[in-house]
Order: structure tokens, then C-alpha cells, then sequence
């Protein structure tokens, strides 16, 4: 049983991520995958998780989105926080991407909520 349920989640997890990247392409959005670091692109991602630094004394707003095909980080440097960005919220970014902690990330990109969380 354990195998079978294994076997459901995996099957819907790329189910999900095929229809995010294809809405994505859709909106004329690129896969994250697909950008390299130093190029200017716009992905489509849904925000998974907001991380906050409470203990900084600059302010900095940080999220991660997935594409469907790979995870990329978002800083926002000046911004406590940004109206409607949460988990579960489908974003439109626009920006350059940079590698950074291993990670592609954009710094202050452009940003059009496309759907709020539930």
C-alpha cells in the first residue's frame, strides 16, 4: 500500500509540474531550467515557500518559486514584504538570474501576481 500511494503522489507531482511549465510557456514565460546565469528572462513560478529574516537589521524579502522544472530564489532587497506573495501564489517575475548559495536567484525582479493562495 505504501509503494502504491508512493507511486500516486510521484505520478501527480509530475503531472502538476508539466501543467505549471506549460502554463508558464503560455504566458511567454521561459523554463528556469533554461536560463542560464547572467541572462535576463521571465519565468512563472508558484511561491513554495517565504523566508524571513528576523533578525537582520537591513530589510530583505526573500521567496522561492518552482517552474516545474527547477526551484529559483527571490530577493527583494528594501521590502519588508510584498502584497500577495505567499505560498500557494502563482507569480510572474521578470529579471536577470544569478547564481548564488548555489542557487539561480533574480534580485528585485519585476513581479505580476498572476493567482493568489487558497
Amino acid at each position: 500500500m505504501a509503494k502504491l500511494l508512493s507511486k500516486i503522489f510521484r505520478d501527480s507531482s509530475k503531472i502538476e509540474s508539466a501543467e505549471l511549465v506549460e502554463t508558464g510557456l503560455k504566458s511567454g514565460a521561459m523554463p528556469v531550467s533554461e536560463i542560464h546565469p547572467g541572462e535576463k528572462g521571465k519565468v512563472l513560478g508558484l511561491v513554495n515557500a517565504v523566508i524571513h529574516h528576523p533578525t537582520q537589521s537591513s530589510h530583505q524579502f526573500e521567496f522561492e518559486i518552482y517552474d516545474g522544472t527547477e526551484r529559483l530564489r527571490v530577493v527583494y532587497l528594501g521590502q519588508k514584504a510584498l502584497t500577495g506573495i505567499e505560498p500557494g501564489a502563482t507569480v510572474l517575475l521578470e529579471g536577470r538570474v544569478v547564481r548564488e548559495k548555489a542557487m539561480k536567484t533574480m534580485y528585485n525582479p519585476k513581479y505580476t501576481l498572476v493567482r493568489e493562495s487558497n
